[in-house]
């Protein structure tokens, strides 16, 4: 089972089949039925994978758009000391 890697896409469908299990046509569509007799071991497994590869990527985000606010913002304060810096000599 841990030799097949999963869409994102497959594990939500997997999460929405979960959820509806009340009828038995949504285990049909799971794309982890028949990989295992623990089915919903992997689908966990698979969904904490997911959650934590989201995570890492936001952090990952915030990180950059923090580093480019603080160029954003040296760059403006360099353009600005600059400009009253002209102003004087003229």
């Amino acid at each position: 089972m841990t030799d097949h890697k999963f869409t994102d896409e497959e594990v939500i469908k997997a999460l929405e089949c979960c959820l509806n299990s009340r009828h038995l046509m949504s285990c049909q569509e799971c794309c982890f039925r028949g990989k295992s007799v623990n089915c919903v071991y992997w689908l966990e497994y698979n969904a904490l994978d997911l959650i934590n590869r989201q995570k890492a990527k936001i952090e990952r985000l915030y990180k950059e758009i923090e580093r480019i606010s603080k160029m954003t913002v040296e760059t403006s304060v360099k353009e600005l000391t600059e400009e009253k810096t002209d102003e004087k000599i003229h």
